[in-house]
């Protein structure tokens, strides 16, 4: 059976329009390499019959269901992004209850493509470990997927040793039981506690349903991956008018459009990104939105206050960075201070920049990157830290800037090179980011798929080249108007 007349562009475009599926790169080669399969499953002979079939046929739930058996990936884990799921335990949820917990008591969240249901079932034991009453809780957890096997094996609730990588035994043991003929079932207080429904992400009208309205938390991660960049921009418009106001959207690292989606305060953790939905009557700051500081509360100020006295017992790095990592960026950027008085310490003055990027103090990150800089001038990473600043800044000349001299001072710094082309394609010049583009993919090939990039906040090489691929078929095809 041979692909004849009609190209496979024809039916990618098609899927596209459908189902906002982006076919960059390997995405592309895996279809090619399954197209005989796939027409199969539609009973078609010929490769070419099947898209002349497929793209004049009105598309429907069993069409969709039999396309996704082969377009959509199955990989996945309990805890998966360990950092993601710290953050939601110690951070998001906390603040939810505190706030519920007098008056409704009632929480909504929904774990959007959420594959065989590991993600789902790892909120669910988060939030059974942490409410400790849960059942005077009135608790929604909807599991949304576009794939009806992968949904099939989440209500089953029995999993493989593969699945639980990075779960501790404690968890295991509380949740599952061992089965005889092999595998691990999950309890059914957890299991009772999620919803499996099918939906496709990209038909917009299926998000409005009331179901998914209202939500308190959406998990989208490694969705938007596989999606254009025209579709991510139109779901997350929507995922914006299911969440209540200053309700959180957890998506993956990288996973964001070069232009952000109107609505939304980026909040930054370590290795995680959560969107907070605006509310439209209320125009203050909201926590962790990025925020020029008051003229008395710069650094110098701070720097300042600190004495001589209090200078004597220097704090080590170690213990900053500590704090760091459990999000306690004043207690972190107090004990940076004491270091960088008693001298020039690059790295304190890199973790005090990015302290001071985390709780929203522009200048005063901008401030302590630049005195980084002095410290180490050749450090590229320096200038890749300036330029996130500066975007978050709208400074995006500088930021520009920024980038080309980390990328003049290594010229395999894969995200700078990323970022770059981002900056670009987002100020209009095309060809330049293509060019980007095209670098980035070109050193992404020197690594292996599960590499993990650096400076991406645990993003790996696979990942990052399917954004990239669609970013350049975007960048180098021409626009339409409509």
């Amino acid at each position: 059976m041979k692909l004849q007349s009609h190209p496979l562009s024809k039916l990618t475009n098609y899927l596209s329009e459908q189902l906002g599926l982006s076919f960059a790169g390997d995405r592309l080669a895996d279809l090619e390499k399954n197209i005989e399969d796939l027409a199969d499953s539609f009973n078609f002979d010929e490769v070419d019959q099947f898209i002349e079939w497929m793209v004049n046929h009105p598309i429907d739930q069993e069409d969709i269901e039999i396309l996704a058996e082969y377009l959509t990936v199955g990989e996945t884990y309990f805890f998966r992004d360990a950092k993601a799921f710290l953050v939601l335990e110690q951070e998001v949820l906390p603040a939810i209850v505190a706030l519920k917990k007098e008056n409704s008591r009632f929480l909504r969240i929904w774990s959007a493509g959420c594959c065989t249901g590991e993600e789902p079932y790892s909120i669910a034991m988060v939030l059974h470990r942490l409410i400790p009453n849960i059942e005077d809780w009135q608790i929604k957890l909807v599991a949304t997927d576009i794939n009806a096997s992968f949904l099939e094996k989440a209500s089953a609730g029995v999993y493989s040793e593969w699945s639980f990588r990075a779960t501790e035994q404690e968890l295991r043991d509380k949740y599952f039981t061992q089965l005889k003929k092999g595998g691990y079932r999950i309890c059914d207080e957890i299991r009772h506690m999620v919803q499996f429904k099918w939906l496709n992400l990209a038909d917009l009208d299926a998000l409005k349903d009331s179901s998914l309205s209202c939500m308190d938390i959406i998990f989208c991660r490694n969705v938007f991956i596989y999606f254009e960049q025209s579709t991510i921009l139109n779901v997350m418009a929507q995922l914006h008018e299911c969440l209540v106001d200053r309700g959180s959207l957890f998506v993956g690292p990288n996973e964001l459009p070069a232009t952000r989606p109107p609505g939304f305060a980026a909040v930054h953790r370590p290795g995680v990104i959560i969107l907070q939905k605006a509310p439209d009557s209320e125009t203050e700051s909201l926590p962790g939105e990025p925020i020029e500081p008051d003229s008395d509360s710069d650094s110098d100020t701070i720097f300042d206050t600190i004495t001589a006295d209090a200078a004597q017992a220097i704090p080590t790095f170690e213990e900053a960075r500590r704090a760091y990592e459990q999000f306690e960026y004043k207690k972190s950027a107090e004990l940076l201070l004491k270091r960088c008085l008693a001298g020039k310490d690059a790295d304190a003055l890199v973790l005090l920049s990015k302290c001071y990027a985390n709780l929203g103090e522009t200048k005063s990150a901008l401030h302590w990157c630049q005195l980084a800089i002095k410290a180490n001038p050749l450090n590229p990473f320096i200038y890749y830290l300036q330029s996130t600043i500066l975007q978050e800044n709208g400074d995006t000349q500088q930021a520009i800037a920024c980038l080309r001299q980390a990328i003049s001072l290594s010229s395999e710094f894969v995200l700078a090179e990323f970022t770059l082309g981002n900056l670009l394609k987002q100020s209009g010049q095309e060809k330049e980011a293509a060019a980007c583009f095209t670098a980035t993919l070109k050193l992404l090939n020197l690594y292996k798929d599960d590499d993990i990039i650096a400076e991406s906040d645990g993003t790996t090489a696979s990942g990052l080249k399917v954004i990239v691929s669609s970013l350049l078929s975007e960048t180098v095809r021409p626009s339409k108007n409509i």
